[in-house]
């Protein structure tokens, strides 16, 4: 472990990946999507509507880890440990606070409106103990509203140093080995608030990644140009099968007679069943790494492209990523209490053509909370009070 740590002494010289910032807009505009629930809406065989095994949740997360490593771990190795940690406590506390501020508002909302179809629930009840229900929020083991996830990521971050730590002293089997332990002793099934003990994991592989992304880059670019496209190759082809059949089995093979199909609902069901997204299982993390991979090379492959025509949107959000999803929250609050979504429907996607003339109006309500959120970034609306 020395001799790793000596020879990746040098500074990172990676600069800014475009296609990360790309698919994290990506990741951003599906979650908005998703958490909007305008069903039928035209774009759930795009966005998986939060029903295949992987969700843009984990790509997200994968993201915010390896940029993470490589900004804060790869390109900081020559200045102090403390340079680092102090911008990552900084950035915790920033999210710890701004959890707190988007729960407290989200409920004195919601409370305002008990009864109202669009509130999201369970709603705590108004005539708790306030003192009580403030404690239980300070410590996180309360939360409300769209914008959860905040406290995930402010958790990493205050523990993120430690493992810089560990890492500037080439010590990267023992950050996984604590990672994974503190994985493998969630109480199972995990709930929402045991769900910092499962995903930390899926963080701390890709801050891992990050931090020696220069070295892995150095060693991808080092191998010959057949075994880099046979391999990329591979991955693509896996993601494409693996995604192709998950998106038959839920949204095709239900509406669909047939010993085969039934036999897929069926199986799938267990499989899913296995997969728990709170739990985060080996199979579910593999998934998301693969999917995560089949992208990456897409969305590197096709760069120009996307930057051309999408790039307006996904850059912007994707650059601006945790201010977009702190606005989302309330963006989806307000559209529901409004328009509360009507998401009745069974699993059977491709016989509700019964509901082929809400997609105007649903799909004009997403498109129209995404362009909101756009036209807030640019206009840099709260972005000095909001964290980016």
């Amino acid at each position: 472990m020395t001799s790793i740590s000596t020879k990746i002494s040098a500074p990172s010289k990676v600069g800014r990946i475009v296609s990360l910032d790309l698919m994290r807009g990506w990741f951003l505009v599906v979650i908005i999507l998703d958490h909007l629930t305008y069903f039928p809406n035209g774009f759930a065989f795009m966005t998986g509507d939060s029903r295949l095994i992987v969700t843009a949740a984990e790509g997200f997360f994968i993201i915010s880890g390896l940029v993470l490593g490589l900004v804060r771990g790869a390109k900081l190795r020559d200045k102090p440990l403390m340079s680092a940690a102090k911008l990552m406590w900084k950035r915790a506390g920033a999210l710890y606070l701004t959890s707190i501020i988007a729960t407290v508002l989200a409920l004195l909302i919601s409370w305002q409106f008990v009864g109202n179809p669009g509130v999201k629930m369970p709603l705590p009840d108004a005539h708790t103990d306030l003192f009580v229900l403030g404690w239980q929020i300070i410590t996180l083991q309360q939360f409300y509203g769209w914008a959860d996830y905040l406290r995930l990521y402010a958790l990493f971050l205050v523990v993120a140093p430690a493992a810089l730590w560990l890492l500037r002293r080439g010590w990267w089997c023992v950050v996984l080995a604590i990672s994974g332990v503190v994985w493998a002793i969630a109480p199972r099934p995990v709930s929402e608030l045991n769900q910092p003990l499962t995903w930390q994991l899926l963080f701390f592989m890709a801050f891992v990644l990050g931090y020696y992304l220069p070295e892995v880059i150095q060693a991808w670019q080092s191998r010959p140009i057949s075994w880099r496209y046979r391999v990329k190759q591979g991955v693509v082809g896996l993601f494409v099968v693996t995604l192709s059949l998950n998106v038959y089995a839920v949204f095709v093979a239900p509406g669909l007679n047939g010993d085969l199909n039934h036999a897929i609902v069926t199986m799938y069901a267990e499989i899913a069943k296995q997969l728990s997204k709170l739990d985060l299982p080996p199979g579910r993390i593999a998934l998301a790494w693969l999917w995560f991979a089949g992208f990456y090379i897409i969305f590197r492959r096709y760069e120009d492209s996307i930057v051309r025509w999408c790039g307006w949107l996904l850059l912007a959000f994707g650059r601006n990523s945790l201010y977009v999803y702190t606005l989302h929250a309330f963006v989806v609050l307000g559209l529901h209490l409004v328009f509360a979504p009507d998401y009745y429907t069974t699993d059977v996607y491709i016989t509700s053509f019964n509901r082929l003339g809400e997609i105007p109006g649903n799909a004009a309500l997403s498109i129209g909370a995404v362009l909101l959120i756009y036209c807030a970034v640019k206009r840099k609306f709260l972005m000095k009070i909001i964290p980016r």
